[in-house]
């Protein structure tokens, strides 16, 4: 499966988390551009990224299913702010591996 589309994928598994993030961002108009100028920055740092390593590796799809299986049991017992950090965290890690086309650090 190609790397965006997996992304596409993750994006649309969580879409419940972004509605309600959308909806509390455009509340606070600081915020929303906070969260412009985020994905502007990140968008001129992965335009800017060096060429990808010539062997392309199998994306970890098990890691992707375990991020998806948490924000799915997540529905029932947390509220919708941990939500949308656990929808975060696997959209960022999937937009991560479809960039660099490797795993993140840890430390990230």
């Amino acid at each position: 499966m190609h790397a965006l589309m997996t992304t596409a994928v993750v994006i649309i598994a969580t879409w419940d988390a972004w509605r309600w993030y959308f909806v509390r961002v455009s509340a606070a108009p600081e915020e929303a551009l906070a969260l412009l100028l985020t994905v502007v920055l990140l968008g001129l740092l992965a335009i800017n990224r060096q060429p990808p390593p010539a062997l392309a590796r199998a994306l970890p799809l098990p890691t992707l299913a375990f991020l998806l299986a948490v924000y799915a049991t997540s529905e029932a017992f947390l509220p919708p702010i941990v939500r949308a950090g656990i929808a975060a965290i696997a959209v960022l890690f999937a937009l991560y591996l479809a960039a660099f086309r490797q795993r993140p650090p840890l430390a990230l």
